[in-house]
């Protein structure tokens, strides 16, 4: 069963999702990059869905439905800030997977809290380090700027890279990433 739901964000946003699945099985949060909607996981919600996942396909504030912001607050924190308040409307601790921009957005909201927040994080098409002190510094430099990116650009580019913190909910789905030649498998 699919519906579209609303969460209340950072600042009492509306910020709207496709619930998928039932509300009683393991549940998962997808969360698009900058310039996408959640469409772009459409396929991969219907697969964690057959899987038995429970999926909430989110989309960020400013992108597909959710609301735009009168007081203009599109800085990263309101973003980090829109998370944590999905986060807590939840059941249960979802494992949340992000690509690009919304796995920034995942990593520091969980940076502190992910224990009680979440039950795991997935990050799809980041760069990939094993070096922290370059983590914090990336991280730092998208918390204190606005980053603008081509639509153009981004839609016709395919994920490259996907790092796997949690694998639990995403092994049903392991043939299909693996399959893809500019993706890697971190296991």
């Amino acid at each position: 069963m699919t519906y579209v739901r609303e969460f209340k964000g950072f600042a009492g946003i509306r910020l709207e999702a496709d619930d998928i699945g039932s509300a009683d099985d393991p549940s998962i949060i997808l969360l698009h990059g900058a310039g996408q909607t959640r469409q772009v996981w459409e396929d991969v919600a219907l697969a964690l869905q057959q899987a038995g996942r429970h999926v909430i396909n989110i989309d960020l504030r400013w992108h597909g439905g959710s609301e735009w912001p009168e007081d203009g607050r599109y800085d990263f924190d309101a973003y980090v800030e829109d998370l944590r308040a999905v986060l807590a409307q939840m059941r249960t601790r979802p494992v949340v997977v992000a690509a690009t921009l919304g796995g920034w957005i995942a990593t520091i909201a969980l940076a502190e809290e992910a224990a009680t927040l979440a039950a795991g994080l997935v990050l799809v098409d980041l760069p990939m380090t094993n070096d922290p002190d370059v983590m914090r510094t990336m991280a730092e430099k998208l918390r204190n700027r606005v980053v603008v990116i081509s639509v153009r650009k981004i839609l016709k580019t395919r994920t490259s890279s996907i790092f796997i913190d949690i694998v639990n909910f995403i092994i049903p789905l392991y043939g299909k990433f693996k399959s893809t030649s500019r993706c890697k498998w971190f296991g």
